[in-house]
């Protein structure tokens, strides 16, 4: 019996050979994860805790939307990122926070051979409502003056009812806020106007200091509004929410401070915080963006968007009950359709 020899499998061969190619060509030609730079808020600033929100709002975008962020935080070690030089990588968008225009050291992109200069977002702006920005450039405004407005409400409410322990008989509050604070108005509109909401008779004190970290001075003026009946006193961002706490605890009394949640400076004198909920906006701006729905000029974000909200209330729960709860949530409602 004669055996034929087995033919080479050529075809077979081919075939396989021009499946690998195929694949090959379509991953090379597969659009890269969209990629965002994030520069955070510089080291020493007083701005951990919000450093630390941006970091769950990187990990949520990478989780949820998939794309690729690097995060570097000014005048420290860039934080999940390469040893790689960031700045000469090509990324699809630069988030970047407050009223500066971004320079050299935040530019990211555009100075690699065949990058692309990505879109830019700054978020929490607090510039001119008319940003001379670069082209096609987006401007989110957090509406502070919303948040605002609530602890007005929440501190007029406390201080009339006179439940808390650390309230007195007279309707009396205060509002100590930084000069050169470019939201200043903001904060002292809302809180006004939600103040005055709650208690039309009230009594609203105000004070300013010159410079952030005038702590001995926002101490002085601390203490002049307690001797005038304050018992409850709201502080914009600032070194100097250090000399209202000081007081606070000496005399107590109660306080509402901006940024992030502090009620660990002081759990039983902080009665709760704006907390400005950047990981919230950080999300919304890097989603609409691969989208393609995010609009350029100024924007105005608020309590719709999640841009702010008030920490828990902890110990001070007991106080703040159901109905004034409840009208809390009405108010941040009413809050969000007003032109302060």
């Amino acid at each position: 019996m004669r055996y034929k020899p087995l033919r080479p499998a050529v075809p077979f061969l081919c075939i396989l050979l021009s499946l690998f190619l195929l694949a090959a060509s379509s991953c090379s030609q597969k659009k890269p994860a969209f990629r965002v730079h994030v520069v955070g808020f510089p080291e020493g600033e007083g701005q951990e805790e919000r450093n630390t929100l941006l970091d769950y709002a990187t990990r949520r975008v990478e989780a949820e939307l998939g794309a690729y962020v690097e995060m570097e935080i000014p005048g420290s070690r860039h934080v999940g990122a390469p040893e790689a030089d960031i700045h000469t990588q090509d990324f699809d968008l630069l988030l970047t926070f407050g009223s500066e225009l971004p320079g050299p050291a935040s530019g990211a992109g555009g100075d690699a051979e065949g990058a692309s200069t990505p879109r830019w977002v700054c978020l929490d702006w607090q510039g001119e409502e008319k940003a001379a920005g670069p082209e096609g450039a987006t401007f989110i405004r957090y509406r502070v003056e919303e948040g605002a407005y609530v602890c007005g409400f929440l501190a007029a409410s406390l201080t009339a009812a006179g439940v808390h322990p650390l309230t007195n008989p007279q309707p009396v509050a205060a509002f100590l806020g930084w000069e050169k604070d470019p939201r200043l108005k903001d904060f002292r509109e809302g809180f006004g106007r939600g103040f005055q909401a709650a208690l039309p008779d009230g009594k609203l004190l105000e004070y300013r200091v010159a410079e952030g970290d005038e702590v001995s001075r926002a101490r002085s003026l601390a203490e002049e509004a307690v001797k005038k009946g304050a018992d409850i006193i709201f502080c914009t961002p600032g070194d100097f929410n250090e000399g209202v706490l000081q007081v606070a605890e000496s005399r107590g009394i109660l306080v509402i401070l901006v940024g992030c949640d502090r009620s660990s400076s002081s759990p039983r004198h902080v009665l709760t915080s704006l907390v400005l909920r950047d990981d919230n906006a950080a999300f919304r701006a890097v989603e609409a963006a691969i989208r393609g729905e995010l609009p350029t000029g100024v924007l105005e974000w608020g309590a719709e968007e999640g841009v702010w909200s008030l920490a828990p209330f902890l110990g001070h729960d007991i106080y703040v009950n159901r109905e004034l709860k409840e009208a809390l949530e009405r108010e941040t409602s009413r809050a969000a359709g007003m032109d302060f």
